[in-house]
Protein backbone atom coordinates (compact mmCIF):
# COMPACT_ATOMS: atom_id res chain seq x y z
CA UNK A 1 0.00 0.00 0.00
CA UNK A 2 2.84 2.36 0.87
CA UNK A 3 4.57 1.66 -2.43
CA UNK A 4 1.42 2.46 -4.39
CA UNK A 5 1.01 5.78 -2.58
CA UNK A 6 4.62 6.70 -3.24
CA UNK A 7 4.33 5.80 -6.93
CA UNK A 8 1.08 7.76 -7.27
CA UNK A 9 2.52 10.84 -5.56
CA UNK A 10 5.62 10.76 -7.80
CA UNK A 11 3.47 10.40 -10.92
CA UNK A 12 1.20 13.27 -9.80
CA UNK A 13 4.20 15.48 -9.11
CA UNK A 14 5.63 14.68 -12.54
CA UNK A 15 2.34 15.43 -14.28
CA UNK A 16 1.99 18.68 -12.32
CA UNK A 17 5.48 19.79 -13.30
CA UNK A 18 4.77 18.99 -16.96
CA UNK A 19 1.54 20.98 -16.78
CA UNK A 20 3.36 23.97 -15.27
CA UNK A 21 6.09 23.74 -17.90
CA UNK A 22 3.62 23.66 -20.77
CA UNK A 23 1.65 26.55 -19.30
CA UNK A 24 4.81 28.63 -18.87
CA UNK A 25 5.52 28.68 -22.59
CA UNK A 26 4.64 31.97 -24.17
CA UNK A 27 3.08 32.40 -27.53
CA UNK A 28 4.51 35.20 -29.60
CA UNK A 29 1.86 37.05 -31.53
CA UNK A 30 3.17 38.78 -34.66
CA UNK A 31 2.55 42.49 -34.53
CA UNK A 32 0.84 44.24 -37.38
CA UNK A 33 3.32 46.27 -39.31
CA UNK A 34 2.78 48.70 -42.09
CA UNK A 35 5.63 47.06 -43.94
CA UNK A 36 5.06 45.21 -47.15
CA UNK A 37 6.24 41.89 -45.76
CA UNK A 38 4.89 38.88 -47.60
CA UNK A 39 4.39 36.91 -44.40
CA UNK A 40 2.31 39.62 -42.73
CA UNK A 41 0.20 40.25 -45.82
CA UNK A 42 -0.28 36.51 -46.33
CA UNK A 43 -1.42 35.99 -42.76
CA UNK A 44 -3.75 38.98 -42.95
CA UNK A 45 -5.32 37.86 -46.21
CA UNK A 46 -5.84 34.17 -45.56
CA UNK A 47 -8.05 34.58 -42.49
CA UNK A 48 -11.19 35.31 -44.50
CA UNK A 49 -10.39 32.66 -47.09
CA UNK A 50 -10.08 30.01 -44.40
CA UNK A 51 -13.51 30.89 -43.02
CA UNK A 52 -15.06 30.67 -46.49
CA UNK A 53 -13.38 27.34 -47.25
CA UNK A 54 -14.36 25.79 -43.92
CA UNK A 55 -17.94 27.03 -44.25
CA UNK A 56 -18.23 25.64 -47.77
CA UNK A 57 -16.75 22.30 -46.71
CA UNK A 58 -19.22 22.07 -43.82
CA UNK A 59 -22.15 22.73 -46.14
CA UNK A 60 -20.95 20.10 -48.61
CA UNK A 61 -20.44 17.55 -45.81
CA UNK A 62 -23.95 18.26 -44.46
CA UNK A 63 -25.59 17.85 -47.85
CA UNK A 64 -23.64 14.64 -48.54
CA UNK A 65 -24.59 13.15 -45.19
CA UNK A 66 -28.23 14.09 -45.68
CA UNK A 67 -28.27 12.49 -49.14
CA UNK A 68 -26.62 9.28 -47.93
CA UNK A 69 -28.92 8.95 -44.93
CA UNK A 70 -32.11 9.65 -46.86
CA UNK A 71 -31.50 8.02 -50.23
CA UNK A 72 -29.10 5.16 -49.47
CA UNK A 73 -29.09 4.07 -45.83
CA UNK A 74 -32.83 4.19 -45.18
CA UNK A 75 -33.91 2.07 -48.17
CA UNK A 76 -31.17 -0.46 -47.50
CA UNK A 77 -32.16 -0.70 -43.85
CA UNK A 78 -35.84 -1.19 -44.64
CA UNK A 79 -35.33 -3.76 -47.40
CA UNK A 80 -32.46 -5.79 -45.96
CA UNK A 81 -32.33 -5.41 -42.20
CA UNK A 82 -36.01 -5.20 -41.30
CA UNK A 83 -36.92 -8.77 -42.35
CA UNK A 84 -33.82 -10.16 -40.66
CA UNK A 85 -34.51 -8.38 -37.39
CA UNK A 86 -38.20 -9.24 -37.27
CA UNK A 87 -37.52 -12.92 -37.90
CA UNK A 88 -34.41 -13.23 -35.77
CA UNK A 89 -35.54 -11.35 -32.66
CA UNK A 90 -38.00 -13.97 -31.34
CA UNK A 91 -35.61 -16.85 -31.87
CA UNK A 92 -32.75 -14.96 -30.22
CA UNK A 93 -34.96 -14.19 -27.23
CA UNK A 94 -35.96 -17.86 -26.89
CA UNK A 95 -32.33 -18.95 -27.09
CA UNK A 96 -31.26 -16.40 -24.47
CA UNK A 97 -34.04 -17.46 -22.10
CA UNK A 98 -33.20 -21.15 -22.44
CA UNK A 99 -29.50 -20.58 -21.82
CA UNK A 100 -29.97 -18.16 -18.94
CA UNK A 101 -32.66 -20.23 -17.21
CA UNK A 102 -30.19 -22.91 -16.20
CA UNK A 103 -27.99 -20.34 -14.43
CA UNK A 104 -30.57 -17.86 -13.16
CA UNK A 105 -33.33 -20.22 -12.06
CA UNK A 106 -31.52 -21.43 -8.89
CA UNK A 107 -30.68 -17.83 -8.03
CA UNK A 108 -34.31 -16.77 -8.51
CA UNK A 109 -35.46 -19.62 -6.26
CA UNK A 110 -33.07 -18.52 -3.53
CA UNK A 111 -34.33 -14.95 -3.78
CA UNK A 112 -37.95 -16.03 -3.61
CA UNK A 113 -37.30 -18.03 -0.44
CA UNK A 114 -35.80 -15.00 1.26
Amino acid sequence: MKNILIKCSVMCAGMLSLAYASNAQQKSVPTKNDSSSTAVSGVNGTGNAAVVIVGTAAKVAYKTTKFVAKDIARPVATTVLKPIVTKAAPSVAKFALKKSAKFLLPFAVKLSVL
